[in-house]
C-alpha cells in the first residue's frame, strides 16, 4: 500500500498516497469498495483510483465506516467518534486526506507542472504577482495556500485575487488572510514538497 506520508498534527492527521496502482489491482484486496454505486458511476480509471485512494487510507487508520458525504458547501464530513472534520484533495499522483477532532481543516495538493501563469490574474493580487518573482514555484504555492483557506472556510462565492491574501511566506508555513463582508480571520499554513507537488494544509482557529 503506497502511503508516503502519515503526518500527526496536535489532534489531528495527514496522510498522503502514491497513486501506482490500477484499479484493478486494488480491487483484490477491497471488493466491497468496488461494489459502491457511487464508484461504478465513474467512467474514468483515475477517478476511480482517487476515490479508493482515499477510502483506503480511512481504512488504514481504523475507519469502519469510510462513507464520505457533503453539506451544502460542498465541505466533506464523516461519522466517527473521534475525528470530526476532514478535507480531501489529489492532484496527478497523488491524494491525501487531512482529519481533526476539534476544527475545519483545508487540504490541497498540485502539481509543479500545471500551468498556473495563464490563469494567474484571477487568483493572484498585483502584491502577490509581484512576490512569485522570487521564485516561479510560488505560483503553485500561492495557489494551494488559497485552495487551504478556502476549504477551511466553507464558504461560497469567495474570490481568490480580492479576499484571501497572501501576507508573508517562510520555510515550510504561510500567513495569510481571508476578508469577507462579515469579518476578517488570519491563516497560518503549513506546507512541504513531495515528487513535485506542493502540500497545504489549513487548520482553522476557534475565534
Amino acid at each position: 500500500m503506497p502511503l508516503v506520508k502519515e503526518i500527526h498534527i496536535k489532534k489531528g492527521l495527514l496522510l498522503l498516497w502514491e497513486i501506482t496502482e490500477k484499479p484493478d489491482q486494488l480491487q483484490k484486496h477491497y471488493p466491497v469498495l468496488t461494489s459502491d454505486k457511487r464508484y461504478k458511476a465513474f467512467k474514468h480509471k483515475k477517478r476511480q483510483i482517487e476515490w479508493l485512494a482515499i477510502r483506503l487510507m480511512l481504512i488504514h487508520i481504523g475507519f469502519e465506516n469510510v462513507n464520505i458525504r457533503y453539506n451544502d458547501h460542498g465541505q466533506p464530513y464523516i461519522t466517527h467518534p473521534h475525528y470530526k472534520h476532514i478535507s480531501i484533495s489529489h492532484s496527478d499522483t497523488l491524494a491525501g486526506i487531512i482529519l481533526h477532532e476539534e476544527v475545519k481543516v483545508g487540504l490541497d495538493i498540485e502539481s509543479f507542472d500545471r500551468n498556473f501563469i495563464q490563469v494567474e490574474r484571477k487568483y493572484l493580487s498585483p502584491v502577490e504577482l509581484e512576490m512569485t518573482q522570487q521564485e516561479e514555484k510560488w505560483h503553485c504555492l500561492f495557489w494551494c495556500a488559497k485552495e487551504a483557506v478556502f476549504k477551511t472556510a466553507g464558504q461560497p462565492g469567495i474570490h481568490f485575487t480580492d479576499q484571501i491574501a497572501i501576507n508573508s511566506i517562510n520555510p515550510g508555513s504561510i500567513n495569510a488572510k481571508l476578508k469577507t463582508n462579515k469579518h476578517e480571520k488570519s491563516y497560518r499554513l503549513n506546507y512541504f514538497e513531495y515528487q513535485r507537488h506542493f502540500i497545504v494544509y489549513a487548520i482553522d482557529r476557534k475565534y
